[in-house]
């Protein structure tokens, strides 16, 4: 039975109030525990969006020191032709690395700019679902402790029982 037609159906019996009252409870805790884990996954990212910048950082000071050496061999070229080679092999190696540690910082900057984009609009709609429920709560306790007339809630007043004074009990 959803939650609207609890309320306009039997809103004067306090069982159907607390199974309410529960299930807002409910809702709102999965909400809270949805963006803890949103929140968590966006700071393991965050962390390794750091160790990517800093393999980055590596990489290009490995790519700028292994073309250093690669300028000394070469004015030695005729005495030292294969340390040459290998200086421009571990240059290739370092430019693959920092091109490839580059592109995955990049790709974990846009993870973590969509993640938090989701995480906003998570948040968004929880503020609004949470006002929705405190509007909920706060018309179930104004009907059931402040004596005030249910038919707001969709109640006709012929489903209020009476009391035995012949008044309506709205409580």
């Amino acid at each position: 039975m959803s939650l609207n037609r609890k309320l306009t159906a039997q809103s004067h019996d306090p069982n159907v109030v607390k199974n309410v009252e529960r299930q807002i409870i409910r809702e709102a805790k999965n909400e809270e525990t949805a963006i803890k884990h949103a929140l968590k996954d966006l700071s393991k990212t965050e962390k390794e969006e750091g160790k990517a910048y800093k393999h980055a950082l590596k990489a290009k000071s490995a790519a700028e020191k292994s073309a250093k050496h690669e300028q000394t061999t070469l004015k030695k070229m005729h005495k030292a032709q294969h340390s040459h080679d290998v200086a421009a092999t571990n240059l290739h190696r370092a430019n693959n690395d920092y091109q490839m540690y580059s592109q995955n910082h990049e790709r974990l900057v846009d993870e973590i700019n969509s993640k938090k984009q989701e995480i906003e609009n998570c948040m968004r709609v929880n503020d609004e679902r949470t006002r929705q429920r405190n509007k909920k709560l706060a018309a179930l306790h104004a009907t059931n402790s402040d004596g005030e007339d249910e038919s707001h809630l969709g109640l006709p007043s012929s489903a209020i029982p009476a009391q035995p004074n012949g008044t309506q009990d709205i409580a």
